[in-house]
């Protein structure tokens, strides 16, 4: 059986980039992106950023236009890396998924997730975080997009009703957090179709926007009883 991982490579992946080819990158998209508004709030300046799920990269193309550090996608969808490649110059393409990322041990000062995590299968959700944080550098940052429901919701996935895929909606902030290795910087709430901030959004629609930073650096404070 096909993990949802392998579907979305093989199959869904090009097909939600032909449903959405026309709107993606449009000045709209770029005006209410909620990760370039973080990355410009808090002043990033990172080195090398890297997208995971990047569709043609059109994000990363206008974060290389802002910063003009080195940009990495990596993206399922064939279509989408044929065209990010086509249009993109200055970013460099990976055909792959989220929890096989072919780059080097803490390689990347800034790993963005937008709208990627409630796809992932579960069986492949700990692999994705675990390359999320191998690949970040100490002090990096991750910027997460996604789903903020009242608690975590499962939902089939209405393109594929044939298959067994689902839409898994929680806090994926959440995972880094209760390692105590990531600190929240910034939380923004808004609704999923709109793309607006808002506190009117239902659960199922509800989206969230976070920064976290990188530190392994901690220290506990020791306690004698």
């Amino acid at each position: 059986m096909n993990t949802q991982d392998e579907i979305f490579k093989k199959i869904e992946g090009d097909m939600w980039f032909d449903r959405n080819k026309d709107k993606i990158g449009a000045e709209e998209s770029l005006s209410s992106d909620l990760t370039i508004k973080l990355i410009e709030l808090y002043n990033l300046k990172p080195k090398k950023c890297m997208e995971l799920g990047c569709s043609n990269g059109w994000r990363l193309d206008e974060i290389y236009k802002r910063i003009k550090c080195e940009c990495i996608g990596i993206e399922p969808s064939k279509k989408a890396v044929e065209d990010g490649r086509k249009k993109f110059k200055n970013i460099y393409f990976f055909n792959s998924t989220a929890d096989s990322v072919p780059l080097d041990d803490e390689s990347v000062d800034l790993v963005i997730i937008n709208f990627v995590f409630h796809w992932i299968d579960r069986k492949t959700l700990l692999k994705t975080v675990y390359e999320i944080d191998r690949t970040l550098k100490n002090n990096g940052y991750l910027i997460i997009g996604d789903f903020y429901p009242d608690y975590p919701i499962k939902v089939k996935y209405h393109h594929l009703l044939d298959e067994d895929v689902f839409t898994f909606k929680q806090n994926y902030a959440d995972i880094f957090i209760s390692t105590s290795y990531y600190k929240m910087i910034a939380f923004l709430s808004g609704h999923h179709e709109t793309h607006k901030l808002t506190t009117d959004a239902n659960s199922n629609s509800r989206m969230m926007q976070v920064l976290l930073q990188k530190n392994i650096n901690l220290t506990y404070q020791i306690k004698t009883l």
